[in-house]
């Protein structure tokens, strides 16, 4: 019989434990002895660790495991507390460069993450979504941009 362990969604969970301990991956991998190229499939959805995995992570974390097993973000259909953990928020007076790009990776990464969660269904009707979005709202956005500067 094959060993059937249930494994676990985690990606925005890890996300937030490693920026509230103020930890890398490397030093994740360090702490953990999980390899760091795991732990990253771990964070963007592609894999799901055991209970024995995430044990360890909890550990190396400060947090206690139910902090990555209670799904509240996808099960409350929450996005902006799961965008608010993320921490995307910004005032706008506050708003540098080195922010910008740190919450365009961090959105880019979300992105990912719900497109692995998804059923082909379902990712084929976010990718209808994107491309739309991307044709209307962001095309719009850079061609408005640059006008000016003509």
């Amino acid at each position: 019989m094959p060993n059937v362990t249930k494994t676990y969604g985690i990606g925005l969970y890890l996300d937030r434990a490693m920026k509230d301990k103020n930890i890398s991956m490397d030093e994740l991998s360090e702490l953990t002895g999980i390899n760091k190229k795991l732990l990253r499939c771990y964070r963007i959805y592609e894999k799901n660790p055991s209970l024995n995995v995430i044990k360890k992570l909890a550990k190396a974390l400060d947090k206690d495991t139910n902090f990555f097993l209670e799904d509240s973000f996808f099960k409350e259909k929450d996005v902006t507390a799961t965008l608010l953990n993320t921490d995307l928020i910004s005032k706008p007076e506050e708003v540098n460069e080195i922010d910008l790009r740190y919450s365009y990776k961090t959105m880019s990464r979300f992105v990912n993450q719900i497109f692995n969660l998804l059923s082909m269904d379902g990712k084929q009707k976010f990718n209808e979504s994107l491309f739309n979005f991307i044709k209307e709202e962001v095309c719009n956005l850079v061609w408005e941009d640059n006008k000016d500067s003509e």
